[in-house]
């Protein structure tokens, strides 16, 4: 399916690059064959933007996204962990939020929530696809660190120090008992705090 999109996306790039270079071309200079390609591209265009086929592909290509999304993040390998005994917690109030799971940003589409058995994860509906929710329970963590911005894992100090600077939200960064090398960074909220289990450490 992958090798698939990238040849899509080649082809797509080819024509289109075509299509923009002819444009620089004088009228009376250009090639009969030229004033076709770009008469057809155009029809083509407008013929399947106007036509299901546009639907079907963008949904697809929506859907591939997404699901490769929860693959390279590491949200699937977290759920074959923590997806299993989900239940949504009654007159729970998740909190809209951003993070990092893994190298891929969630902003805006990240929702969080904290109890005395642990921290829930869940995205907005149409990401359910690739990201079941997840209850990490509190004895799975080994420890919480407060971070004051929210940056990815390969971002440079000299960067996340200056990005520090502007933030004014609190995030915290869950380093995992399994799962060590999962990077997971996420919003939080001050009321949370009172959920911590003393034997968890905060901070390094």
């Amino acid at each position: 399916m992958k090798t698939l999109g990238k040849l899509f996306s080649a082809i797509w790039f080819i024509a289109f690059a075509l299509f923009f270079a002819q444009s620089f071309v004088p009228s009376d200079k250009k090639p009969e064959l030229v004033n076709e390609y770009a008469n057809h591209f155009l029809h083509f265009i407008e013929a399947f933007l106007s036509s299901y086929w546009f639907i079907i592909i963008f949904f697809t290509m929506s859907i591939f996204v997404v699901v490769q999304m929860g693959k390279d993040s590491g949200w699937m390998d977290l759920s074959d962990h923590f997806s299993r005994n989900y239940v949504t917690p009654k007159n729970s109030k998740f909190i809209r939020g951003n993070g990092y799971i893994g190298n891929i940003s969630h902003n805006g589409i990240l929702r969080v929530y904290v109890d005395e058995l642990g921290i829930y994860l869940k995205v907005i509906f149409f990401f359910n696809i690739g990201h079941k929710p997840l209850m990490i329970p509190w004895e799975k963590i080994s420890y919480l660190q407060p971070e004051q911005t929210l940056v990815s894992k390969k971002t440079p100090k000299i960067l996340k120090k200056l990005a520090t600077s502007f933030s004014q939200r609190k995030y915290m960064q869950i380093q995992l008992l399994d799962i060590p090398d999962q990077y997971i960074v996420i919003q939080w909220d001050e009321t949370f705090n009172h959920f911590i289990p003393p034997l968890i450490r905060v901070g390094k």
